[in-house]
């Protein structure tokens, strides 16, 4: 009895420390909270070999001679006009109905896997071209160069089976000057990617003219830089160099160049590579120093 008076105390005192103890703050689970562009797209990896379903549908966006020349076999043919203005080539058709209605005459529609095929010495319309389809909510795309493909066809191309009916509301990957100050300014972790040559980036000049732009601290790698000189695809060695740098891919990117074309086009390999917060200054430099 005396034995449980004892314990009765020790426990009855032990509950009085504790009462007038303040317990320490319970740090709270880190959430990680990115600002990921808001669109259900999948560009295929770069580390994965670019991959023909029976459901993928191969867009050849070489010109019309080159594709009746060899193409792979059962891809469509679609120009450069049928995605983009013809007075502004940089920016995306205002018909996205029109656009829409011939993709679904060739037979695409966004549950289909898309190869977008350019030529290797030049992939920046199929870069391009392939960011539409993202833009317009294809699952998942891929592009390359002809010259990763083995078997090819001859003449013009087969008859295809018109899509199912779709719609879709174009997502934009455009960044405005505020967006690119953020960046030099360090208020938002991230880099700016200068895609002209070497060249108009040191000499600031283009077309036997200055540029009347700040000079920003920005990285230059040429947009050929960003395709393999073997396949077209994204290059794996500018990606390990990226990393090199510090880039991470929940990084914030913003890719400048002349017009606002070639970035779009770094932006598409960027994409294969695994970044996902990339952006792009419409126009190029020759818009930047009329936004406010």
């Amino acid at each position: 009895m005396r034995n449980l008076k004892f314990l009765f105390l020790g426990v009855a005192t032990m509950a009085m420390l504790l009462s007038s103890c303040e317990l320490a703050p319970i740090k709270p689970t880190r959430v990680r909270v990115t600002d990921e562009i808001p669109v259900k797209y999948r560009v295929r990896p770069l580390d994965e070999p670019v991959v023909m379903a029976d459901e993928t549908k191969v867009v050849d966006v070489r010109s019309r001679f080159l594709f009746e020349a060899y193409h792979v076999k059962g891809a469509v043919y679609l120009s450069e006009g049928d995605f983009f203005r013809r007075k502004q080539p940089g920016q995306l058709t205002t018909d996205t109905d029109g656009l829409i209605r011939r993709l679904q005459l060739k037979g695409l529609h966004p549950k289909n896997p898309v190869i977008v095929v350019g030529a290797q010495l030049d992939m920046q319309l199929a870069a391009r071209v392939a960011l539409v389809f993202v833009r317009l909510g294809f699952n998942d795309v891929q592009v390359a160069a002809i010259e990763a493909f083995q078997r090819y066809a001859r003449g013009a191309e087969e008859a295809t089976e018109n899509a199912p009916l779709w719609t879709a509301e174009p997502v934009s990957f455009a960044a405005s000057k505020s967006d690119l100050l953020k960046v030099l300014k360090g208020e938002e972790k991230g880099r700016v990617l200068d895609v002209r040559s070497e060249k108009q980036y040191l000499s600031r000049s283009d077309f036997g003219g200055p540029y009347s732009t700040p000079n920003v601290d920005s990285i230059n790698i040429p947009f050929e830089q960003f395709f393999s000189k073997v396949d077209g695809r994204p290059s794996k060695q500018l990606k390990a160099e990226l990393s090199g740098l510090g880039l991470g891919v929940w990084d914030k990117v913003v890719l400048i160049d002349d017009r606002g074309m070639d970035s779009q086009a770094a932006l598409m390999a960027l994409l294969g590579m695994g970044y996902r917060r990339v952006s792009y200054i419409p126009g190029g430099w020759s818009s930047f120093s009329k936004q406010q």
